[in-house]
């Protein structure tokens, strides 16, 4: 058998030791992009800030993560979102989260965009992720699929846009970010 047909699982990746930081997708070991740029941390970080404190106002029961944190999708996929939103904790095994998180948001970059939009698209999706944004600091937008079922809805959103994330909005003070708070050139 070629090395390349190899496939492992999420308990093999598990053990393994990397010199970069990688994800496992479909059984294959993917290496992920150098460290984002400056730019995209403000974001991630801006954005984690925006949950966080609505979760610790509202004594929420869900928990905010950013990368680098192992999510494993199924037992041939381990992914690290750049944050991720679990309403069940109980998922948290010290190394991974088990499971579909309930939000997943990736901030795309050129190189990761495609991937972003196109292969962890449909993983989330098909793991049972029930909302997913992908905000495009190049175009200014961010995209929210809400997945209900085997429904979906695709919302498109420009950086002067308030949204309300999905997650939150039956609670009687939905989670509203605005994307103009943590997007300045």
């Amino acid at each position: 058998m070629a090395a390349e047909n190899i496939r492992i699982t999420a308990e093999q990746f598990r053990t393994m030791k990397f010199d970069k930081r990688c994800e496992l997708i479909n059984g294959e070991i993917v290496l992920m992009s150098p460290a984002p740029g400056f730019l995209h941390q403000k974001i991630s970080g801006d954005i984690f800030f925006c949950i966080k404190s609505y979760i610790l106002k509202h004594k929420g029961r869900c928990q905010v993560y950013s990368a680098p944190a192992d999510v494993k999708l199924s037992e041939d996929t381990v992914v690290q979102p750049d944050i991720f939103v679990t309403c069940d904790p109980d998922r948290i095994d010290g190394q991974y989260h088990n499971g579909a998180p309930d939000w997943v948001i990736e901030i795309l970059s050129p190189s990761t965009a495609g991937t972003d939009l196109g292969k962890k698209l449909y993983l989330y999706k098909s793991a049972g992720v029930r909302e997913y944004w992908a905000v495009d600091p190049d175009e200014k937008r961010i995209i929210v699929y809400l997945f209900e079922g085997e429904h979906s809805n695709i919302e498109l959103y420009s950086f002067e846009d308030s949204i309300s994330a999905g997650i939150y909005r039956k609670s009687a003070e939905p989670l509203i970010i605005r994307a103009s708070d943590f997007f300045t050139e």
